[in-house]
């Protein structure tokens, strides 16, 4: 049976089209252009009408594949970065490791007018793996980028005024250690230091930010 799995997504591929590629690895079985498949993920299924072979600027159709090939697949955001998807039997594998960030900033768009093309790009760039992004819990749900390094977010000012045309801002924040939980305790009593704070990641899993090693040890 054919299985696949995406390990990288690209948006703006194609500045003049404005598309979002999936590039996906053939692990088992046949690819065949325009077949159906299942998200593991979500269960979906859906249809692959658009399978690419990508070198460049150059683009083929892709009318089948074979193990080891990779293909790009344009889809309107069906797909996440690591997702597995499969024809017949079920599967499922690894996903894309993502490493806990270090910097954490509150982005903002300075040009009120460019505010559509502002949230399409930082929630595309999400989608990318290019930065982390929370959402603090409660009524008014502030968003949190976050990163591994300062690099990150330099790229994605400039990405956001190249492909986007949207201008930003960056106000860094003191948070410097992520973790996740679990737990069926409502926020409210649930217990942190005074300077952490509970949020939700892009994908609804809750974590808490917290300032200090010592804050680190102190919520441990």
């Amino acid at each position: 049976d054919f299985s696949g799995f995406v390990f990288k997504i690209q948006a703006n591929l194609d500045p003049m089209h404005r598309d979002r590629v999936a590039f996906l690895r053939v692990c088992t079985g046949k690819f065949e252009r325009d077949m159906d498949v299942v998200v593991e993920r979500t269960g979906n299924k859906v249809r692959l009408p658009r399978a690419l072979r990508i070198f460049g600027r150059d683009r083929q159709i892709m009318e089948e594949a074979y193990p080891g090939d990779i293909i790009g697949v344009v889809c309107p955001g069906e797909l996440r970065l690591g997702d597995t998807i499969y024809q017949g039997q079920a599967v499922r594998y690894p996903g894309v490791p993502q490493f806990s960030p270090e910097v954490f900033a509150s982005v903002s768009c300075p040009d009120t007018s460019r505010r559509k093309q502002f949230d399409r790009g930082i929630e595309q760039l999400v989608e990318e793996g290019a930065i982390q992004l929370f959402h603090t819990k409660g009524r008014k749900r502030d968003a949190i980028l976050a990163a591994v390094g300062e690099l990150q977010f330099d790229v994605v000012q400039f990405r956001l005024e190249t492909e986007y045309n949207a201008p930003s801002r960056v106000q860094w924040l003191r948070y410097k250690h992520a973790r996740w939980y679990q737990s069926d305790a409502k926020a409210d009593d649930i217990k942190i230091p005074y300077s952490a704070k509970l949020v939700v990641d892009a994908v609804g899993s809750d974590a808490v930010l917290v300032q200090s090693e010592w804050d680190l040890r102190t919520l441990q």
